[in-house]
């Protein structure tokens, strides 16, 4: 029986988001309420609606372990094509954060996407997913940077995937292997994706989405893929609330889904 998690990283102390989700749902509408009022006032802050301007580009993000490929140095600056001078080189970035009027980042805004430059005779698409959703000149593709499984932080790179973690089953042995690299790895629990095979898959809420391939449980569907263009050499997103590709009718009968109206919903498609 193949390890679960490599022993180098531990799991994290104090109760896991499972766990604290069936204490959640243990609770009860009404005995959550009643915890949260005191003297007939709330303990709920009023919701906070943040004020600035959405950045439709990729702005890098510095993470726990330095980035491989030297990405480290544009930490704050916006992705750009001229930056990804490296075969297979990647790293997290942010989309669509919010900015003060002074330019400062407003905290807990953005999306986290991994943006990677894979080997372009490498990709498997859909027919659906054209040159206009990705890089295709340089090979550069988006994914979403959060594990279906329980929305924990895949990495691309930053470690070595051990040999003990490669126990696939026949059809899912992920297409990087034949460049010699490794897949994305979520090393929480071992949940692998393959950026150079992209494919239709579902949600359980039922949208039917495009994204990396699925290598290696426990996640069970692929992670979801992010349409990007490139405008002067900066890497922009854009298609978020407008209409994605449409999923042929096979695809609606295999997966027994259906298309989402706008890119949003799959791009929310990356975690339950």
């Amino acid at each position: 029986m193949s390890m679960a998690r490599d022993e180098r990283f531990p799991d994290e102390v104090g109760v896991d988001r499972r766990t604290f989700v069936k204490a959640a749902v243990g609770v009860g509408a009404a005995g959550l309420a009643g915890a949260l009022v005191a003297s007939g006032k709330s303990l709920i802050p009023p919701v906070i609606q943040p004020e600035g301007e959405v950045n439709e580009g990729f702005v890098y993000a510095r993470g726990d372990t330095p980035n491989p490929f030297g990405f480290d140095a544009y930490v704050g600056q916006d992705a750009k094509v001229e930056h990804f001078t490296k075969p297979w080189s990647g790293t997290a970035t942010l989309w669509r954060a919010l900015f003060d009027e002074a330019g400062k980042q407003i905290p807990g805004t953005g999306f986290p996407v991994l943006l990677i430059k894979v080997d372009p005779n490498l990709l498997e698409r859909p027919p659906e997913w054209t040159e206009d959703d990705f890089l295709a000149d340089e090979g550069i593709v988006a994914i979403w940077d959060r594990c279906v499984h329980l929305c924990c932080f895949p990495q691309w790179h930053l470690d070595s995937l051990p040999p003990a973690y490669q126990d696939y089953e026949a059809v899912r042995v992920p297409r990087t292997f034949l460049a010699g690299q490794d897949p994305i790895w979520c090393r929480c629990h071992n949940s692998q994706y393959d950026p150079v095979t992209l494919v239709w898959d579902i949600h359980p809420n039922g949208v039917l989405y495009i994204g990396a391939n699925m290598a290696h449980g426990p996640a069970t569907r692929s992670l979801a893929a992010v349409s990007i263009a490139s405008e002067a050499g900066r890497i922009v997103g854009g298609k978020f609330a407008v209409t994605p590709p449409q999923p042929p009718p096979g695809v609606v009968s295999a997966l027994r889904g259906r298309g989402a109206g706008v890119y949003r919903d799959w791009y929310f498609a990356y975690c339950v």
